[in-house]
């Protein structure tokens, strides 16, 4: 993220002095944490092991994010959901208190939802700090229901 902007404008200078982010992301349920410059992955692996038992499978994703100067109107899908701003609620969904209250809004292209699908995704960001990619959809069921 530069200056707060989570997809900043590519300009002539291209992707070069753009920095990845690097995330270490659990196979599965599709959690990503952001890992900061000296973290172990594997270290970081274990202690999200200890309060998640049966996220035992991770990968590396390194994560340049940037946008292209927009043409015209934009259209979006803008589905948007609110976390519960309950702590207790969220970790018995397996998520981090950080998100209580959080709103997520899709900014994809519009698109259809089928019934069982989990088609939207948006960052989830508080505080300015992006904290975490996330996909939602009708058939998105919270990790501990």
């Amino acid at each position: 993220m530069i200056g707060g902007e989570p997809y900043p404008e590519v300009d002539q200078t291209g992707l070069s002095c753009l920095a990845p982010q690097v995330f270490l992301e659990t196979a599965g349920s599709l959690r990503m944490i952001q890992l900061q410059p000296g973290d172990d992955p594997v270290e970081v692996a274990e202690r999200h092991r200890a309060a998640h038992p049966q996220d035992t499978r991770f990968r590396l994703m390194y994560v340049t994010r940037f946008s292209l100067p927009e043409t015209g109107d934009a259209v979006i899908c803008g589905a948007a959901r609110t976390y519960p701003a309950d702590p207790e609620e969220l970790l018995q969904q397996g998520l981090p208190e950080t998100w209580a209250g959080v709103t997520v809004t899709c900014h994809a292209r519009p698109h259809r939802c089928p019934p069982d699908a989990v088609v939207h995704s948006g960052q989830v960001i508080a505080g300015g700090r992006v904290l975490a990619l996330t996909s939602w959809g009708p058939g998105w069921t919270p990790t501990g229901a």
